[in-house]
Formats: structure tokens, C-alpha cells, sequence
């Protein structure tokens, strides 16, 4: 089971092996002749045959729940398993960054500073990630898209325990960094403490990084 286009597939090897198999292969070859719509990769060139889950009858989703769960609950909670990517285009960014402090110009931003909005920009990828899959999740199964952001607001909290970020707990909040970084990218990230925002200058490597995010 996986997503193709954002539809949620099956295999014919989810349908149709073991004991307890959810139909016979004769009958889902029967089936994918009558409705060749279903069928959403033909598997050529050791490809797997991809199969719109819902598209299914009923009582065949019924007997796949009972043998393997809800698919939207086991996609969700794949997508949580999701090993973070660390940006390295945010990494570069962030090591270019270049502001005034007080009476120093050009400086860098700290360190611990670049590790820390570094990590923060990957989880900030992964729940954009979250969000676009969870509604489409959600709407291919004909439900409603509401609490999409409590599950986003769910994954940062364990991505934080993981990794550390620090984006905010609180689901508004959270919310509106998101569509902040939506908009401003990597920029959005570097607090107003940090120096002459207005005065900053940023290197060829981050500006690079910026015209590829455009």
C-alpha cells in the first residue's frame, strides 16, 4: 500500500496473497478488465501493479480493513516514521547569513544558531509534506479535511522529540510559522533579536539558495 499522485494504491500482492486473501487473483484480474480505471500503473519494466483503493467495492475495503486496518491510519503513521532530511540548501543559507551587531558588521550567525534554524527548516519541510498528504488522504476518503493541523501539530511534537526543533507546541502558532515559512522560505526563520535584519547581507552560496527556492 502507497500513494501515487496522492491517491491511495494497493498491490496485488495486498489483495490477493496469503491464507486469509482479501479476493482471488482471477477475480482482481476480472475486476481491473471491467474497470480499467482502477488501475493506476500498468507495473511494466518490474514496476508494481498500483490500484486506486478506493475505487474498490466495499465489501473487498471491508475485508482489507479487517485483515490490515484503516489504509488512512497505516499511511499516517508511516509518514510520522519518516526519517528527517536534513536541508542542506537551509544549512547553506543559514552559514551565509551575514548581519550588523551593534558596532560589528558582516557577522555570521553563531553555530549553535545554524544548527538550530537548520533543523528547524527540514522539519518545517516534512510537515508541509504532513499537511498536503493528510488532505489528500482525507479527501480521496471522502471525509473531511478539519483537524488537519492538529495531525501536523501531532508529527512536530514527535519530530521534536527526536531532533530537538524548536518550533512552537502551540497549534495556531505553529500554524502560522508554517505559512510564514510557506512565504518567506528560510528568512522567516532567523529570529528579530539577531542583529540589523534591515542591514543584513547574504553570500553567494545563500543567495544561490534563495533563486533556486524562487
Amino acid at each position: 500500500m502507497e500513494y501515487y499522485n496522492r491517491i491511495v494504491c494497493v498491490t496485488y500482492e495486498d489483495l490477493t496473497s496469503g491464507r486469509d486473501a482479501v479476493m482471488k487473483r482471477n477475480t482482481l484480474k476480472s475486476l481491473l478488465r471491467r474497470n480499467p480505471r482502477w488501475r493506476l500503473s500498468e507495473g511494466h519494466n518490474g514496476q508494481k501493479v498500483l490500484i486506486d483503493y478506493y475505487s474498490l467495492p466495499l465489501r473487498y475495503r471491508q475485508l482489507f480493513e479487517a485483515k490490515h486496518g484503516d489504509p488512512k491510519e497505516l499511511l499516517e503513521k508511516e509518514a510520522v516514521r519518516a526519517t528527517l532530511v536534513f536541508d542542506s540548501e537551509a544549512r547553506a543559507f543559514f552559514t551565509g547569513y551575514r548581519y550588523d551587531k551593534g558596532t560589528e558588521t558582516n557577522t555570521g550567525l553563531p553555530v549553535e544558531l545554524v544548527e538550530e534554524y537548520t533543523i528547524n527548516a527540514s522539519v518545517l519541510n516534512i510537515l508541509l509534506e504532513r499537511y498536503s498528504d493528510c488532505r489528500a488522504l482525507r479527501r480521496a476518503c471522502g471525509g473531511t479535511v478539519r483537524g488537519v493541523w492538529d495531525v501536523v501539530a501531532e508529527t512536530s511534537e514527535e519530530l521534536r522529540d527526536r531532533y530537538g526543533h524548536t518550533l512552537p507546541t502551540n497549534v495556531a502558532r505553529l500554524r502560522e510559522r508554517i505559512n510564514r515559512y510557506k512565504k518567506d522560505g528560510y528568512m522567516s526563520l532567523i529570529s528579530g533579536k539577531v542583529g540589523n535584519r534591515s542591514a543584513a547581507v547574504i553570500d553567494g552560496d545563500a543567495a544561490r539558495c534563495i533563486i533556486a527556492l524562487k
